[in-house]
Order: C-alpha cells, then structure tokens, then sequence
C-alpha cells in the first residue's frame, strides 16, 4: 500500500518537481552568465513597431534616460505628442523625433529622469505612446491630425554602462535637374521630393560620419566615415542619381536629454548642404544652429557654434543635402557621459 500511494505521489508530482528544477536551471544561468549575453526584447502590442530599448543611468550627474526606436507599421501617417515609461513604480515622461510619420518611418523617442533609480541589471516595463492618426491625402497632412490614438508595448533591457545615442532616419530623392532644395528654415522634406527610404542607426555617444560615395574615407570630426545607408548603392550609380533624378535627401532625427541647464558644442563637416534644428523641452518651435550658412554645395567644409540647452528632452534634427556626391558630420561636445 505505501509503495504504491508512493508510485501515485511521484506520477502526480514528478511533472511540477521537472519544471521547478528547469527553472531553477534559468534563474541561474541568467544570473551567471556574461551580461552582454542577457537576453533584450522590446515588443508592441499595436500600431508602432519597437526595435531599440536602452537604459542608462549616471548615477554622478544625477539621471537616467529609456531610449526607444519606434517605426509606425501602420498604414496612416500619425503625429506623436509624447511617451511614457512604467518600471515598477517608476514613470518616465518624454518626446520623440521626428514627431510626424508617414507609414515604415522611424522615430527615436528618449524619456528621461533627474534621479537614479536601483532597476538592478535587468530591466522591464512598458511604454506608452500618445498621438493622433492623420488624414492620407498630402495636401491636407497637418490639418487632420485630430483622432487620437495610444500604441503601447513591453521591453526587456540592461543597464548600459554608456550614454546611449541614436539616430532616425529618412531618406528622398530629389526631383528633376534640381541639384538642393531651398534652404529649409525647419526641418522638412519638400513636397515635390520622393521618399525612398526609412531607418534608423546606433551610433557614437555624440554624432556620426557617413559619406555618400567610396570617394571620401578617413574620418570627420573624429568618427570613421561610414557608408549611408549603408550600401552606397542607392546613392552612387543607382538610377536614383542620374537623370531625371540627381540629388539625395535625408535627415537624421534624435532626442537629447540633459539634466541640467548647459553650452552644448555643435560642429559640423558637410561636402554639401547642411543645417542642424532643435526644439527645447515644450518650446514648439525649431530654432536653426549655423542660419543656412552651410546650406551650399561645397567640398568638406567644418562649422561649428554654440547653443544653451535647458534640462530636460531636447528634439534634434540634421538636415543634408547634396547632388549624390559627400559626406556629412556630426559632433555634440559637452554632453553628460
């Protein structure tokens, strides 16, 4: 009789003592292992497509930031107002660039914080992102943002042990036997011009080098020179880039986000037209850094100035030009590490 109440305990049991040792297996190997080998996922429940998250922390200048890479998967251009962010107890509030989106673009949305919280090495939560749906006709963009809509998701992530920067960006084709577009007092991609590519790219702490063509190589500003995007088959003997088409577009979105009031450095090199935007925390309104002075076709040419950025999430976007020969450099100096 006890033999076999001891055969029914382990049939009925032996199932749950299996799984409980399988997951004692994973809690240790997760806690063991390398931590740039811990699994990161960032997921989303409706409407926008995650492909980054980040987190990190400096504990010394006292603030922490989520860096989000979000793409509308939608069928609708949508206009973003704001992102938030839930770990725990904890809330995040911040924006995103670029702001508006047509269907397969990118944003980089960055929520930020004045205090350092103990999230430990890994970290989930959720996001949420409020914006308004958007009429499909051109002509009328801007006008019929007005159904508001909410996209949310889950992520997955690790402390990083450096300030983490990135990039949205999108590319266009220029029309016939137009070498620039007008210089652009904010950034926009004019109308008459084909967009023919979306993305978005990790890069250095403070900028990035990426040249159009095999021609230019080294470095600018500091950075190794890469290919944009990143075959330069769409920009050197594409079609794209002979006639009727022969000139190239793109601007590179991101958000900044500083504790306190700082001069932030800004420099540039451009074999091309080039101009960098930004918009101060609530501020609705671009302000130009060089004032269209570098807004010319022109071999590599360095520019460089300084602005005053109050705390908070600063909106970036850097707008180049070019006839599908050059380069373009960015450098931020003074920035939080």
């Amino acid at each position: 009789m006890k033999a076999q109440s001891s055969i029914e305990f382990l049939t009925t049991y032996s199932f749950l003592f299996i799984m409980l040792g399988v997951l004692a297996s994973l809690l240790f190997y997760f806690a063991s292992i390398p931590r740039n080998t811990i699994p990161s996922s960032c997921s989303s429940f409706s409407g926008l497509s995650c492909s980054l998250a980040s987190y990190y922390a400096n504990s010394t200048a006292g603030y922490s930031i989520f860096t989000f890479a979000l793409g509308n998967s939608g069928d609708m251009p949508i206009e973003i107002s704001n992102i938030s962010v839930n770990v725990r107890s904890f809330s995040y509030t911040g924006y995103c660039s670029p702001t508006f989106l047509y269907p397969g673009m990118y944003a980089i949305c960055v929520a930020g914080s004045n205090n350092v919280y103990n999230l430990g090495s890994i970290i989930q939560g959720f996001y949420k992102v409020n914006a308004y749906a958007c009429n499909n006709e051109l002509s009328k963009l801007g006008s019929y943002c007005n159904e508001p809509v909410v996209y949310s998701g889950s992520f997955t992530t690790e402390a990083s042990i450096k300030r983490p920067m990135a990039f949205a960006v999108v590319e266009a084709a220029g029309p016939k036997n137009l070498a620039l577009p007008n210089y652009p007092s904010y950034p926009y991609i004019p109308t008459n011009w084909s967009i023919v590519g979306n993305g978005y790219w990790s890069t250095y702490p403070s900028g990035y080098a990426y040249t159009s063509t095999p021609q230019y190589s080294g470095s600018a500003l500091g950075f190794k020179l890469a290919p944009f995007p990143s075959t330069t088959s769409l920009l050197n003997g594409n079609s794209l880039c002979t006639s009727p088409y022969n000139s190239m577009l793109d601007i590179a979105s991101t958000v900044i986000y500083i504790p306190s009031s700082r001069s932030v450095g800004v420099y540039i090199e451009t074999a091309g037209a080039e101009e960098v935007y930004y918009e101060e925390p609530s501020s609705n309104a671009w302000i130009s850094v060089f004032g269209g002075s570098a807004w010319k076709l022109q071999s590599p040419t360095t520019y460089s100035s300084t602005i005053t950025l109050n705390n908070g999430a600063s909106k970036f976007e850097i707008e180049w030009a070019s006839n599908c020969f050059g380069m373009q450099a960015l450098n931020l100096t003074n920035l939080p590490q």
